[in-house]
């Protein structure tokens, strides 16, 4: 694990974009934390980000289909289509 990494990972739940008024300013905040530039945190974090991206949603879906939904066109169903598919599309582009 590099050193920006564990560095960051206490720090990563500050960035809710939900809660976090300035996101750009909490991305400096983190970044000066860690003892480096913005960019430099980003091009080391992203690899790992896109594959807790792809990890969560599994998890999700996993867990909705578990409690008896199924993906289909209509309702609930159609929300874990969308979240099947984001995994997928998430996959495709790395």
């Amino acid at each position: 694990m590099n050193d920006v990494w564990k560095k960051f990972g206490p720090l990563s739940s500050q960035l809710d974009v939900d809660e976090c008024p300035d996101i750009e300013k909490t991305w400096a905040d983190i970044a000066q934390l860690c003892g480096s530039d913005v960019q430099t945190v980003k091009k080391n974090i992203q690899p790992i980000k896109d594959l807790y991206i792809i990890l969560d949603h599994t998890r999700t879906a996993l867990m909705l289909i578990t409690d008896g939904a199924l993906p289909s066109s209509k309702g609930g169903g159609f929300n874990i289509r969308t979240i099947i598919r984001r995994v997928f599309e998430k996959l495709r582009s790395n």
